[in-house]
């Protein structure tokens, strides 16, 4: 009967003149599939819904890559979020992008607080000459190699860091640290 209600109201929204799409699953967890149907009013000269078409399309393959894509992105992401190691990326232009609990916890700064500052790098390395040699390594030049680093707190305590750098297919590079 559900399937029933869903047509007439479908077959109502195209009877206004409505284009719309709609995705519809059938099947059970190990045997779905998927199609999605675009609705298109046939319109007159005198601006009458004189019929309609549907144009029904396969996107079975499609929405399973979009599931396995969203399982990979959450387990990344419960990695990232929980590891006791620390992970942040910063773009060409010196803004944060990516800063794990581990980072906020360690630091203390939280993402927005190092966004809001103009250099956010010069925060963890005050000295020019440490600033511009960390520059080179998180943006022009990175080496994926463990290298020791000196940054400094929010609360202006001094670690002993270790950090490698990582260029991503996309050009940001991925930063990986411990205390």
């Amino acid at each position: 009967e559900d399937d029933r209600a869903k047509a007439e109201i479908n077959y109502k929204r195209v009877l206004k003149g409505e284009r719309f799409i709609e995705i519809q699953e059938y099947g059970e967890t190990d045997n779905r599939f998927w199609y999605e149907l675009v609705f298109n009013p046939i319109i007159n000269t005198s601006s009458q819904v004189t019929g309609f078409t549907v144009f029904v399309t396969n996107i079975t393959e499609r929405m399973i890559a979009s599931e396995a894509l969203q399982k990979s992105e959450a387990r990344f992401k419960a990695i990232y979020e929980h590891a006791p190691v620390l992970i942040n990326a910063f773009d060409e232009n010196g803004r944060c992008i990516l800063w794990n609990n581990e980072c906020q916890k360690t630091f203390g700064w939280t993402i927005e607080e190092i966004n809001a500052h103009g250099d956010a790098l010069s925060l963890f390395y005050p000295d020019p000459d440490v600033h511009e040699e960390v520059i080179r390594t998180v943006t022009t030049d990175p080496d994926a190699y463990f290298r020791e680093w000196h940054p400094i707190t929010k609360y202006g305590k001094i670690l002993d860091t270790m950090w490698a750098n990582f260029s991503l297919p996309d050009g940001l590079t991925f930063n990986l640290g411990y205390d």
